[in-house]
């Protein structure tokens, strides 16, 4: 089996770009919204909310897409189940 080098050196660099999503980065002033606004656009693409609870099954878990697709969107909400 060959290992695609290039590929590798791709994804860690894309690792080492990440910026943790914290609670200040999802909250909302609450005096003006008693709702957090990740909650209430998130529309997952499957139904029963498919995508995010296999996101928060106790396994390990890859996310490809495009720039733009949603991945750091679901992340984010799945972090917002957490807490």
């Amino acid at each position: 089996m060959s290992i695609d080098k290039l590929g590798f050196k791709n994804a860690a660099k894309s690792l080492s770009l990440y910026h943790r999503i914290t609670s200040s980065k999802l909250a909302l002033d609450e005096a003006k919204h008693d709702e957090n606004v990740l909650e209430k656009l998130y529309v997952d693409l499957l139904p029963d909310n498919g995508i995010l609870n296999e996101v928060l099954e106790e396994h390990s878990l890859f996310l490809v897409g495009r720039k733009g697709t949603g991945k750091s969107t679901i992340i984010s909400r799945a972090q917002l189940e957490i807490k």
